[in-house]
């Protein structure tokens, strides 16, 4: 016999007028709106802007595999709430005020993978989620988290916990995700993260911890994290790297450090990370960059140093990045482009330079960016344009940001495209 598994989009709605809930438990799963049948799981969406009030209808626990309670006002939930739901996977319990939740309100749901409680009211976690994989607690008010806070949640890959006020950790806080995958601390309150932290994480691929109040990083937090691919720190307090913050993670992919307070760098700050690919070190306070700061990145493709203070640019600072696809200087304090600068940029797609000002470009500044498509350049007079030989050391280009009319350089002359604010040079 085949079995007609039932799609229910089911709309749990108030009364007439909307209820006020201290809790929510079974009987208000009963209140459906629309009912379709298709071959597929059961969905259930209930939300508080659906208010009409239905008579019950019965419905196959068995047969549902999502449910939906979201924008509704209720503080906690009964305890068997959500037993006897064997196909059961996602879950979202968003934006309902959730003060509390009872230990083993989710134990009993064997295939739930995917827990939303975003947008509550919730300051502990202190109930099981069984075999939940990902866990999204963003915006609640959790603000410390203790020792074994999520021991019992072993198969965690995803665990968001952005947008709370966490401030501080407990050594054992993470023991026992050793699967887990993706940690996201972004917009809390962490001023410093205990080196052992992440001991218990093993599997760590991504690491967000953007808009905090970090000063340091401290290179031991990393022993324990050799698969991480990804770390965000962007809108810190971070002023200083010291050489060896980041030398273990030989896995790194992506380092996002825009928006601290980064003044200068230490030309082995970066060792070790061989494998980077992107480098973001927009809107800090850089002035000066050593020679051989990016010497170790031979496989970087999107370097970000935009928004700085930078007033020059070394020879040879760049001669490594043989990789390299985008680079953006735009907004510095930049007076001159020397001969040579971008020497080794030899993949150079896309060169951002707007925003330096009256800068002086010599001749052999653009040598060697063969691969040069899109530059962006400041605000130039069209008499300073023809005396700029430089641009003889590219081929075709657009060039966004300045006005090309008419002006011819040697035998070259640009075009005029888009209302004079792309243009395309033709060596």
């Amino acid at each position: 016999m085949t079995v007609l598994k039932v799609t229910l989009i089911l709309w749990l709605c108030c009364l007439t007028r909307q209820r006020e809930l201290d809790v929510f438990d079974y009987s208000d799963i009963l209140s459906i709106r629309k009912v379709d049948t298709e071959k597929e799981p059961v969905h259930i969406l209930y939300t508080n802007f659906y208010r009409r009030f239905q008579d019950d209808h019965a419905f196959n626990k068995s047969t549902i595999s999502r449910i939906f309670i979201t924008s509704y006002n209720f503080a906690t939930i009964k305890d068997n709430t959500f037993d006897n739901f064997p196909e059961l996977v996602v879950l979202n319990l968003d934006d309902n005020g959730i003060e509390y939740l009872p230990e083993q309100v989710f134990a009993k749901i064997p295939k739930l993978n995917y827990l939303g409680l975003k947008e509550n009211k919730l300051k502990t976690v202190n109930f099981d989620v069984g075999n939940v994989e990902i866990l999204d607690l963003g915006k609640n008010r959790l603000e410390n988290l203790s020792n074994d806070t999520f021991s019992k949640a072993t198969k965690l890959t995803n665990l968001e916990l952005d947008g709370n006020s966490i401030g501080s950790f407990e050594p054992l806080t993470f023991r026992g995700l050793s699967s887990l995958d993706v940690l996201s601390l972004k917009e809390n309150k962490i001023e410093n993260i205990p080196r052992d932290l992440l001991k218990f994480t093993p599997a760590l691929t991504q690491l967000y911890l953007d808009d905090n109040v970090l000063q340091i990083v401290d290179p031991e937090i990393f022993t324990y994290t050799p698969l991480l691919q990804t770390l965000s720190l962007n809108h810190n307090k971070i002023a200083t790297l010291q050489p060896t913050s980041l030398s273990t993670l030989r896995n790194l992919k992506t380092l996002n450090l825009g928006g601290n307070k980064l003044s200068t760098l230490h030309e082995e700050t970066f060792k070790g990370l061989d494998q980077l690919l992107a480098l973001h070190l927009e809107e800090n306070d850089l002035q000066h960059l050593p020679s051989a700061t990016f010497q170790n990145l031979p496989h970087l493709l999107n370097l970000q140093l935009n928004n700085n203070k930078l007033t020059e640019l070394p020879v040879g600072l760049f001669s490594k990045l043989k990789s390299c696809y985008n680079l953006d200087l735009s907004n510095n304090k930049l007076v001159e482009l020397q001969d040579g600068v971008f020497a080794g940029l030899q993949s150079l797609y896309k060169l951002k330079l707007a925003g330096n000002g009256n800068m002086t470009i010599s001749q052999h500044a653009f040598d060697g960016l063969s691969s040069v498509t899109i530059l962006t350049l400041p605000a130039l007079e069209n008499e300073d344009l023809k005396k700029i030989e430089a641009f003889q050391g590219l081929q075709e280009v657009t060039v966004q940001g300045i006005n090309l009319e008419n002006v011819k350089i040697g035998n070259m002359r640009f075009k005029i495209r888009y209302f004079d604010v792309w243009n395309v040079l033709r060596v």
